[in-house]
């Protein structure tokens, strides 16, 4: 019998090993032919029919890669398409968005992408996957326990492609169950219009802070008891980064519900995002005692999600050495906030701006007075209209630099 067990552990742990390696196996292989122009070397778009153009390389995530449109409309293709119309044959737009990348791993290749395409524009946007993607992260230069085997351990893990889908599967059914379900939308007599008007509220969270503060202040109105008003009205401050006010929606919807979870993950993160690791850490004790089996706990045990402290560190870090890399290059640096509010990331993006005059594509402005839904999809990636207003705005911001090297203007 015992030997009959072993076997059988035996050949279940071997067939889950074999499905990871073909898992990985299968991942590296759809990186390569899916964006077989990176794997060109430096001499072949040295020599390419390029000479004389103004060279622009868009770097970044998925939101310069074109998630949410069909190929062929993302922001660089537009970008490319607009300056055709304007000037055709002086500008030459490549798009290196690299989806799930985080900073560290843009300011990895960057050299390598100067080198290669020897452009005279680099148009960034990052910092957005720097709080979960850990692989090749500087973040480790900013924790305590950089040497630790817990850290150690995450960062070979997150070299794996398999592990990180599964971190993305992860984030994708927590972020459907605490943003999409409220946890205590019923409120007086079971409305039904209140938990609708909630839902709409939860959806609208990153794409319009300000008429899901609305939406909110008016169910709380209708209905001063309902948690999750003040929980998606906290959300709507953060996304306005007022933090005052969204501390205290957040209080008040744990105050109303002592087991929303989900308030108390927000409340967290509003310390993260403030440096303040001492309250979040006693936000997350409270968490334990009241569930300690919680989905969200869960999630933010697994995770170990850098604070909103260590990624302003941290992402500052990598822009001020991609910074370094186009002076020395003779490459103009042009940076973009994301046209979704990020708080942390346009603090580091303004603090930056500040300290080194880099012109910046100030995109979330862009979109302010507009119903973001029209131009995103629902996980708040612009869809091909928004990422024409992207284009347009990089576009408007090139055209104001140069001359650029070797006399191009």
């Amino acid at each position: 019998m015992t030997k009959s067990v072993l076997a059988k552990t035996a050949l279940i742990t071997a067939g889950l090993m074999l499905s990871v390696f073909l898992c990985e196996f299968g991942l590296r292989a759809y990186g390569v032919f899916e964006r077989p122009s990176l794997k060109k070397s430096a001499a072949e778009f040295k020599a390419s029919a390029d000479g004389g153009k103004i060279k622009i390389i868009c770097v970044g995530d998925s939101n310069t890669f074109g998630i949410g449109a069909e190929q062929g409309f993302s922001y660089p293709d537009q970008l490319q398409k607009m300056f055709d119309k304007e000037e055709p044959g002086k500008y030459k737009v490549y798009n290196l968005g690299i989806p799930g990348s985080n900073s560290s791993m843009l300011l990895k290749r960057f050299q390598g992408w100067i080198e290669a395409y020897e452009p005279h524009v680099a148009v960034v946007m990052c910092g957005m996957n720097d709080s979960w993607n850990l692989e090749d992260s500087s973040y480790f230069l900013f924790t305590k326990d950089a040497n630790s085997l817990k850290s150690k351990l995450k960062r070979m893990l997150f070299r794996l492609k398999t592990y990180k889908l599964v971190q993305l599967a992860i984030i994708n059914v927590k972020y459907r169950k605490a943003f999409k379900t409220p946890v205590n939308a019923r409120g007086k007599g079971d409305r039904q219009d209140v938990i609708a008007e909630l839902r709409t509220a939860s959806d609208l969270a990153i794409q319009d802070p300000l008429r899901a503060k609305k939406i909110c202040e008016e169910a709380i109105k209708d209905d001063p008891g309902n948690s999750d008003a003040y929980l998606y009205l906290g959300r709507a401050y953060l996304f306005v980064n007022d933090y005052v006010a969204a501390e205290r929606s957040l209080k008040a919807a744990i105050e109303k519900n002592p087991r929303n979870m989900a308030a108390y993950t927000e409340l967290s993160r509003l310390y993260i995002m403030k440096s303040e690791t001492r309250k979040s850490r006693e936000v997350i004790a409270k968490m334990n005692k009241v569930d300690p089996g919680s989905e969200e706990l869960f999630a933010m045990h697994v995770f170990g999600i850098p604070g909103g402290g260590c990624v302003f560190r941290l992402l500052s870090h990598n822009l001020e050495e991609l910074y370094k890399i186009a002076r020395e290059n003779d490459t103009a640096l042009v940076l973009q906030n994301y046209p979704f509010s990020a708080p942390v990331i346009e603090e580091v993006v303004d603090d930056f701006e500040k300290r080194h005059h880099i012109p910046v594509v100030r995109n979330r402005e862009a979109f302010d007075g507009l119903d973001y839904r029209e131009y995103s999809v629902p996980d708040s990636h612009p869809n091909e209209k928004g990422y024409g207003i992207i284009a347009r705005n990089v576009l408007e911001k090139v055209k104001e630099l140069g001359p650029f090297r070797g006399g191009a203007i």
